[in-house]
């Protein structure tokens, strides 16, 4: 038996210039994927948000796009500080052949993208919206 998820959730490239709209839903995902036969060993992957164009609250303001800050967690070195919300793929930390991780950050704006830096080609970005709100477009 095969259950479907047609209309639970959004999915949206998220690698810039694109974004997503992470308004609709209670909770999100950044996804990067590969899709290759190949293990990725390099690339670096910032998360940025965005609040709302004042002239159009269905678009971001490309104006405010800012790279989303992390805070240090409980079990992180004392002190460790407070830095952008940095995905880095290595050889020691890479994105296997026909995987994906999943990331989660806070939520500061409406708007989320993530901005690829040197290297990760073949990596896909998603951002994936669950727990959709009623809404009517």
């Amino acid at each position: 038996m095969t259950f479907s998820a047609a209309g639970q959730l959004l999915v949206f490239d998220g690698k810039s210039p694109n974004w997503a709209d992470i308004s609709p839903g209670y909770a999100y995902a950044v996804v990067l994927a590969n899709q290759t036969n190949a293990d990725i060993t390099s690339g670096t992957f910032t998360i940025q948000s965005a609040p709302a164009d004042p002239d159009d609250r269905c678009a971001p303001d490309a104006t405010k796009w800012a790279d989303v800050e992390v805070q240090p967690q409980c079990d992180e070195h004392p002190q460790t500080v407070a830095g952008p919300a940095t995905i880095t793929l290595s050889t020691e930390a890479p994105l296997k052949a026909h995987s994906q991780c999943q990331y989660a950050v806070p939520c500061v704006a409406q708007f989320l993208r993530v901005v690829a830096g040197t290297g990760g080609a073949g990596v896909g970005v998603f951002i994936v919206v669950t727990r959709l709100r009623r809404v009517s477009w």
